[in-house]
C-alpha cells in the first residue's frame, strides 16, 4: 500500500525523485498518466492492468472518455540510477509541475502535485465530509 507525503522538486528536464518507500510497490517500470484534480498518477503495472480491464469491461460508449483521458498521455517509465523518473512535458503542463512538488501515496497509486495546488486541495478537505464518507463505508 502506498502511503505518505513527500516534498520534492522537479528539475528543468522534468525529472523528479520517487520516494524510496514507493519504489518497491511501484516496481521497476510503471505507468504515468493524467490524474484528477490537477495532479498526475503513477500506477504500478498491476494497478494499471486492473484499471485497463475495468475500462475494457464497459461498453464502448461508456469507455470512450476514460480511455482517451487515461491513455492518450500515458507512458511507461523506469526509475533511473538516482531514483528519478522523467515526466513527459504534456503531463507536467497538465498538472503545472515545476519547482516544488508533493509526492503522495494514495493507496493503489502515487499522485504528484504542484505544491500550491496540493496545499489548496488538502486544506479544502472538511472533517464533516470525511465523517459522512466514513459513515457510507460503515467505518
Amino acid at each position: 500500500m502506498l502511503l505518505g507525503t513527500y516534498k520534492h522538486s522537479i528539475d528543468d528536464k522534468g525529472r523528479i525523485s520517487v520516494p524510496a518507500k514507493f519504489r518497491l510497490d511501484l516496481g521497476e517500470r510503471f505507468v504515468v498518466s493524467n490524474g484528477l484534480d490537477g495532479c498526475i498518477f503513477l500506477f504500478p503495472k498491476e494497478e494499471w492492468d486492473r484499471l485497463d480491464q475495468s475500462i475494457r469491461s464497459l461498453s464502448f460508449k461508456e469507455s470512450r472518455q476514460l480511455t482517451r483521458y487515461f491513455y492518450a498521455n500515458a507512458t511507461e517509465v523506469e526509475i533511473d540510477a538516482q531514483g528519478r523518473i522523467c515526466i513527459p512535458p504534456i503531463l507536467r503542463d497538465a498538472a503545472n509541475l515545476k519547482g516544488a512538488c508533493v509526492v503522495i501515496g494514495a493507496s493503489n497509486r502515487v499522485e504528484i502535485w504542484n505544491l500550491k495546488n496540493w496545499q489548496n486541495v488538502s486544506s479544502a478537505i472538511e472533517e464533516d465530509d470525511i465523517i459522512d464518507l466514513l459513515d457510507k463505508i460503515n467505518f
